[in-house]
């Protein structure tokens, strides 16, 4: 009897611990959510911009859209597979590329060009891209969320932040892009 006691005083601790937790994430998410929104983002001026099929031309018309979606990959974790990751967003990109006043900008700051180069056109990767060599992004932006789920989101002519997350990943998210897109 003593035994079942002790185990289930374990297992609801263990459920406490762990939704406490959680809520505890959730809770530094969206203070951290609510500084980003509150501040604008600066678009650093010394990205280089390169389009990975050598015959186009870097379309930089992209940084001065009204409403831009931000996706930004830095040095952090498995580079190759983050720029896998982007395969989805660049069908997105294709599905969107009608609405004019709307652009994707991709940063990269990449601990190996050459090696991101190789691995975009591996993939036929077919977008501008905007290389953040020296991590100027990070360091104009240092209310950028540390949660990497929040290093995609929507600008608007302002560079406010209007949503924050992959709309990729997330039906419901999308459909609040496509909302904030036709409006």
């Amino acid at each position: 009897m003593r035994r079942i006691i002790f185990f289930t005083l374990i297992v609801g601790a263990l459920i406490y611990s762990a939704c406490t937790g959680n809520n505890e994430h959730k809770k530094q998410l969206e203070e951290e959510l609510r500084l980003f929104k509150a501040k604008t983002i600066t678009l650093p001026d010394n990205m280089l911009p390169k389009h990975c099929d050598e015959q186009m031309q870097p379309d930089v018309s992209l940084l001065s859209r009204p409403l831009k979606m931000i996706v930004y990959v830095n040095q952090s974790g498995c580079e190759d597979c983050r720029l896998r990751a982007l395969i989805p967003v660049y069908m997105f990109i294709l599905e969107n590329r009608h609405i004019e006043k709307f652009g994707v900008i991709i940063i990269l700051n990449p601990s190996d060009i050459e090696i991101t180069d190789y691995t975009l056109t591996d993939m036929s990767f077919r977008h501008t891209v905007f290389y953040d060599l020296d991590g100027s992004f990070e360091r104009l932006n240092p209310h950028l969320p540390t949660d990497e789920q929040l290093h995609t989101f929507l600008l608007n002519e302002e560079n406010k932040v209007v949503l924050a997350g992959n709309p990729v990943q997330n039906e419901k998210l999308k459909k609040l892009y496509f909302a904030e897109l036709n409006k």
